[in-house]
């Protein structure tokens, strides 16, 4: 039996609607997964910048227990820096541990504005906002409260946040309390755009500390190697090829020369003195091997500069992003920014991170 006709303009209409909620409704679920995916992958790669921050920590600070005078008459186990287990990768461990719980929150604010910005049911929303909340009273305060005083800030953002969220949470306003929790999340991101400039500057402290080592080093027997040539007695041809290699590990960065070129002269060869050609053998092998380190380093330090200048702008990227989410659930817009820039910077990142493996 077919519809009356009056009824027959409103199935029609019904129709449509329908049909242009699917056709409205299936892009953005798209664009939703695909936004997910992104900064899924955006966490990953920020892991693996924190990993490495943590590993300079706990290797420049057993470094500098192995490099410390013992002072006379100090027990035994300091002399050896045995007096504790961990101590200095305990506290490496806790700066990963509180950084870590960071992007867990930054996670569950993200998964709780997608939830909104999507339509998903009341259910849905009221659990990915409990996730948040959840995240927040785990946060390992007393870490913070312990720890140095970098971390401080988390510590009372997240108290902030906490104390926002419950307060909306016991009126079971769940949309009022995501977006409530706007600004104070973008500054809970804006910490970690600071630690990115902490992590910089750690690692590349380290790295200046341990080239001026070397070329200190490479300067002292540089003079022993021109030293041992003034006093004469060497055999002149296997001393020029020495003083050739000395003479090329004298340059470890562009145009910028560590000590003079050393300069056999032919008037002080003579009957070898076997002491002497040894000591020139082993300078020079010594003096290579310290050259290749420091050149190894400068390579390693422009690589993990462009490592920590592509994650700098991740983060921005993500703040951005975050932002818009924001905005389209204030706005009810259902539509989504496009991940594109944040998946290009993710690639660029998982690219920086393998060249600047590969220099280590």
């Amino acid at each position: 039996m077919l519809p009356s006709r009056s009824l027959r303009p409103r199935l029609a209409a019904g129709l449509l609607s329908v049909l242009s909620a699917t056709a409205c409704t299936s892009v953005p679920q798209r664009e939703f997964a695909l936004y997910l995916q992104a900064f899924e992958a955006a966490r990953e790669q920020s892991e693996n910048v924190l990993a490495d921050y943590g590993a300079a920590r706990a290797a420049r600070a057993e470094e500098r227990a192995a490099h410390a005078p013992a002072a006379a008459g100090e027990l035994l186990s300091r002399r050896l820096g045995l007096e504790a287990i961990e101590t200095a990768a305990g506290r490496a461990a806790d700066d990963v541990a509180v950084r870590l719980a960071a992007w867990r929150v930054v996670d569950a604010y993200d998964q709780a504005l997608v939830a909104l910005a999507r339509g998903d049911g009341a259910a849905s929303v009221e659990a990915a906002v409990g996730a948040l909340v959840q995240d927040l009273r785990d946060f390992p305060l007393a870490v913070v409260a312990e720890t140095a005083a970098d971390l401080a800030p988390y510590g009372a953002a997240v108290t902030k946040l906490l104390g926002l969220l419950e307060e909306e949470l016991r009126a079971r306003r769940f949309r009022e309390a995501v977006l409530a929790a706007e600004e104070p999340m973008r500054d809970f991101v804006g910490l970690l755009r600071t630690d990115a400039v902490l992590f910089r500057n750690y690692r590349v402290g380290w790295l200046d500390a341990r080239f001026v080592e070397l070329e200190l080093d490479l300067f002292e027997r540089a003079e022993r190697f021109a030293g041992i040539l003034a006093q004469g007695d060497w055999e002149p041809d296997e001393t020029a090829l020495l003083a050739r290699r000395v003479a090329d590990a004298r340059q470890l960065t562009a145009g910028v020369e560590t000590f003079p070129a050393p300069v056999p002269d032919p008037a002080r060869a003579g009957d070898a003195d076997p002491a002497h050609m040894l000591e020139l053998r082993v300078l020079a092998d010594e003096i290579d091997e310290r050259a290749a380190a420091a050149r190894a380093l400068v390579d390693e330090l422009g690589a993990y500069h462009e490592m920590m200048r592509v994650y700098a702008l991740l983060l921005d990227e993500l703040e951005r992003e975050i932002t818009a989410l924001a905005r389209a659930v204030r706005e009810e817009s259902g539509q989504l920014p496009s991940a594109v820039q944040l998946g290009e910077l993710v690639d660029g990142l998982r690219l920086a991170q393998r060249i600047y493996t590969e220099t280590r």
